[in-house]
C-alpha cells in the first residue's frame, strides 16, 4: 500500500485515540473542578444536574476558587480531540471518492464538521466567566454546525453502496442526541425558569459531551480497522496465484 493510505489509516487511529483521550481530561476536570453550581454556591465539587461542562473551562470557579487544574484538563481534552476531528474531516471523503454523489456530500458535510472543530477549539479558550457572550456563540454556532455535518455524512454514506453501513448508524445515534439535546434546550429555554427545566438543559449537555466523544472514538477506530482490513485484502495473494508458486 502507498505511503498516503498508511498515513490516512494512522490519522484515523489517532481520532480514535484522542477522542478516548478527551473523555479521560474531561473526567480528570470533573475530578479537580473546585466547585459551585448555579443554584448552590457552596456545593464541593461538580454536579452533574446544576454544572454545565463549559464551567470545567472557567478561569474561576463558581464558589471564587482558583480553577487552574480543570481548566487545563478541559483545554487539553478538547484541543485533543478538536485537531483530530479536523484531520478526521480532511480525509474522509477521500474513503467515498469512488462515487461522485457520495464525494460531494461528504464534502459539504466534513466542511461543516472542519468549522465546528475550530469552534469548539474557541469554546475552551474562552472562558465563561471571561468571555460570556464569544463563548455562548460559539456554542450555538458549533452545535448546529455537527449536526449539519452528521445529516450530510449519513446520506454520503447511505448513498455508497460500499462503504460499511455501521457508520451510517453511528452518525444517526449522533444526530438523533443533538436533535433530542435542542428540543430539550429549546423547551427548557421557552419554559418557565425552574430548576427542573435548568437540570433538564445541564444533564443534556454533560451526556451530549460524553456521547460525541465516546462516537467520534468509534469513528476513528472503525474507519482504522476498516483500512486495516483494505490493505489485508490487497496484499493477500489470488488462490490461483498461491497455487502456481
Amino acid at each position: 500500500m502507498p505511503f498516503w493510505f498508511k498515513v490516512k489509516k494512522l490519522m484515523f487511529l489517532l481520532t480514535g485515540v484522542s477522542c478516548l483521550l478527551f473523555i479521560l481530561f474531561l473526567t480528570l476536570a470533573i475530578i479537580y473542578y473546585p466547585g459551585g453550581t448555579r443554584f448552590n454556591k457552596f456545593f464541593i465539587g461538580y454536579n452533574f444536574l446544576e454544572t454545565f461542562p463549559s464551567d470545567l473551562g472557567r478561569s474561576i470557579a463558581i464558589n471564587d476558587q482558583v480553577n487552574t487544574i480543570s481548566r487545563l484538563f478541559f483545554q487539553i481534552g478538547i484541543t485533543l480531540m478538536s485537531v483530530f476531528q479536523i484531520y478526521y474531516y480532511i480525509l474522509f471523503p477521500f474513503l467515498l471518492k469512488k462515487k461522485r454523489p457520495s464525494l460531494i456530500l461528504a464534502i459539504v458535510g466534513s466542511l461543516a464538521g472542519f468549522v465546528s472543530s475550530i469552534l469548539y477549539i474557541g469554546i475552551a479558550f474562552n472562558p465563561i466567566d471571561v468571555h460570556a457572550k464569544l463563548h455562548n456563540r460559539l456554542i450555538y454556532s458549533s452545535a448546529p454546525l455537527v449536526f449539519v455535518a452528521t445529516i450530510f455524512l449519513i446520506a454520503a454514506i447511505f448513498t455508497h453502496k460500499e462503504f460499511p453501513r455501521f457508520f451510517g448508524y453511528l452518525y444517526i445515534s449522533l444526530a438523533s442526541a443533538f436533535f433530542l439535546f435542542a428540543i430539550a434546550t429549546l423547551v427548557g429555554s421557552l419554559q418557565e425558569d425552574n430548576y427542573i427545566n435548568w437540570v433538564i438543559r445541564i444533564l443534556g449537555h454533560n451526556i451530549l459531551i460524553y456521547l460525541e466523544g465516546a462516537i467520534f472514538a468509534a469513528l476513528g477506530f472503525g474507519v482504522y480497522r476498516y483500512l486495516q482490513r483494505k490493505e489485508l485484502s490487497a496484499t493477500e495473494l489470488p488462490v490461483t496465484q498461491i497455487t502456481m508458486t
